[in-house]
């Protein structure tokens, strides 16, 4: 099943019962390249989910927005998120899926060409 958005009352809830962890919002391609970006609050819906994600033992996985973004006005507590974990690096939103495919082509094809 798969779940676009809850509500900010499950996200506390979700919360409290499983943990709050960190995801980066990158602005560009450069900075998902390199993990940089806005740094977020989210949560996931399993206690398992979450010991996973922290553990790096998962390469992708949806989490919820726990705060609005100030980069992505749309994405509002309780959005949901596709990311990646990096290690012992924060996790990052797969670029892709936070934005639309031709702008992430785009910013790649600007990079691969130096503009």
């Amino acid at each position: 099943m798969s779940i676009e958005k809850i509500t900010e009352e499950m996200v506390s809830e979700l919360g409290e019962k499983n943990g709050y962890f960190r995801v980066n919002l990158p602005s560009t391609f450069k900075t998902y390249q390199t993990g940089n970006g806005e740094g977020i609050w989210a949560v996931a819906l399993t206690k398992e989910l979450t010991d996973k994600i922290e553990k790096a033992e998962i390469k992708q996985f949806y989490a919820y927005a726990a705060n609005d973004s100030i980069y992505y006005p749309e994405l509002v507590c309780g959005s949901r998120i596709l990311a990646e974990t990096r290690g012992d690096n924060r996790a990052v939103a797969v670029w892709e899926n936070l934005t639309n495919s031709n702008e992430a082509e785009k910013n790649k094809r600007s990079l691969i060409s130096g503009g």
